[in-house]
């Protein structure tokens, strides 16, 4: 019975203590909650291939920039030149199982 009142005596003598921890948790799980909610939804890749199929760009987004085209341009040559495949996936935590020829089992489906 003597632990439990030094318990209560000593959130009473340190409630603004108490207070400003358990708020500091709560700004902290918030903050955890904010970012995987960012981080959840489709994510978009566009994909730019030659002519070969030999992959020479990929990047997150479904759009190329006027800066990123210009600069593409200046180092690959036209952008006509090449494919370009837009691919969404559900970006959720996933361990993708891959075959002993180092290719991925799964396959991307392209946006819509």
């Amino acid at each position: 019975m003597k632990f439990q009142n030094d318990i209560v005596s000593t959130v009473k003598e340190h409630r603004s203590l108490f207070i400003i921890i358990m708020v500091g948790l709560f700004l902290i799980e918030l903050e955890i909650f904010a970012v995987a909610a960012m981080k959840s939804g489709r994510k978009s890749m566009l994909q730019i291939s030659d002519p070969k199929g030999n992959i020479v760009l990929l990047t997150e987004g479904g759009t190329l920039s006027q800066i990123d085209k210009a600069a593409f341009e200046r180092t690959f040559g036209p952008l006509e030149q090449y494919r370009v495949h837009i691919f969404s996936e559900q970006n959720q935590t996933r361990q993708i199982a891959y075959s002993g020829n180092s290719t991925p089992d799964h396959q991307d489906t392209p946006a819509e």
